[in-house]
């Protein structure tokens, strides 16, 4: 998935935005091919401005589409291959949805600086490959601007989830960091009060008494900031998830341990 980004729309504004707001079921079945595919094909349409597309880990998601007229809104609705997608998703993907239509009248965006990336700084002679300073990956960007403290429980989730699924690999989903095996097996990420770690519902539900002390919702568990964090639990969690993904993990009561 591309990095997040604001689309440019007309100044001034005179255009249409299509909100399509939706709860995913927890099916994959080759959402995020066809997720893909039709922004690449919406990009092609006569008409098409842009748009913003965000989800979180629970499964709500967010798509604003910008388009000129309502012409255009409704030549991408007919197009063959979007209407095969649309039956796909009331089918399988998403377990609830509601799709808006609304002129856009005004538009204010903060004027940002023009964005730039800093020259890449030379490794010291010796340095060995891949030390911190060269350019690192998409992770390592979404954990540089936390606070060292936040950042340093970041690393250590990472490094765990890492040693738990080795297999895996690391990428950027929904925004947040994310490490896949042939799917998206567990994410996690920062915000303002806490720490969260998204195992999918699957997860939490054969975790259910171990994750107890813990608040969430149906496929989160968070971690308030400047408190101990299970991290053996979360390896046991992600080794899980990495059975149930290959097909060989059988369900369990799960038992309440110390915290790691």
């Amino acid at each position: 998935m591309p990095a997040p980004d604001i689309a440019t729309t007309p100044e001034p504004a005179a255009y249409y935005a299509v909100i399509f707001t939706s709860l995913r079921a927890d099916v994959e079945r080759g959402y995020a091919a066809m997720a893909d595919r039709m922004m690449q094909l919406a990009s092609r349409q006569p008409g098409f401005l842009g748009a913003e597309s965000v989800r979180d880990a629970s499964g709500l998601g967010i798509t604003v589409s910008y388009w000129t007229d309502e012409k255009a809104i409704a030549a991408w609705r007919a197009h063959s291959e979007h209407q095969l997608a649309q039956k796909a998703g009331q089918r399988v993907w998403y377990t609830d949805y509601c799709l808006r239509v609304a002129r856009v009248e005004r538009a204010y965006r903060k004027a940002a600086p023009t964005r730039s990336r800093p020259a890449p700084t030379a490794a010291p002679a010796g340095s060995p490959k891949g030390s911190p300073s060269q350019a690192k990956g998409p992770l390592d960007a979404y954990l540089a601007p936390f606070p060292a403290a936040v950042r340093k429980v970041l690393e250590r989730i990472r490094s765990t989830v890492r040693k738990a699924a080795p297999e895996a690999h690391e990428c950027i989903s929904y925004g947040m960091p994310c490490f896949r095996l042939k799917k998206n097996l567990v994410y996690f990420a920062a915000f303002k009060d806490h720490v969260s770690f998204f195992p999918t519902a699957s997860g939490i539900r054969q975790f259910k008494r171990e994750l107890s002390p813990y608040s969430g919702s149906k496929g989160t568990v968070r971690f308030p900031h400047g408190t101990s964090i299970p991290y053996g639990l979360i390896a046991r969690i992600v080794k899980f998830r990495v059975r149930e993904v290959l097909g060989t993990a059988s369900p369990r009561k799960g038992r309440r341990t110390a915290r790691s």
